[in-house]
């Protein structure tokens, strides 16, 4: 039976609303202090403040593309397992 609800029919659940709303908001609530930091830099670079802008912005730059695609890892990385599951069930 939990082989039939986690592997079989995850489709159906795996779905499911709060998950997404959850997501949508925490990749918001990120995307918005992301550009912030953005701000931060571009200020601290105009007024010659001792941000290193040339070490910080790739890192920056790398975090906003890991947070908007992670949904599509994690998605990537479950349908692989449940494939496997499913051959080995």
């Amino acid at each position: 039976m939990l082989i039939k609800y986690t592997v079989l029919d995850f489709a159906t659940y795996g779905n499911n609303e709060g998950v997404k709303v959850g997501w949508r908001l925490a990749r918001d609530l990120v995307n918005i202090s992301l550009i912030f930091i953005l701000l931060y830099i571009a200020i601290s670079t105009i007024l010659q403040l001792s941000v290193d802008a040339k070490s910080t912005l790739p890192k920056v730059i790398m975090v906003a593309l890991l947070v908007n695609f992670s949904a599509f890892f994690t998605g990537v990385a479950i349908d692989a397992s449940n494939i496997l599951a499913t051959q080995f069930y």
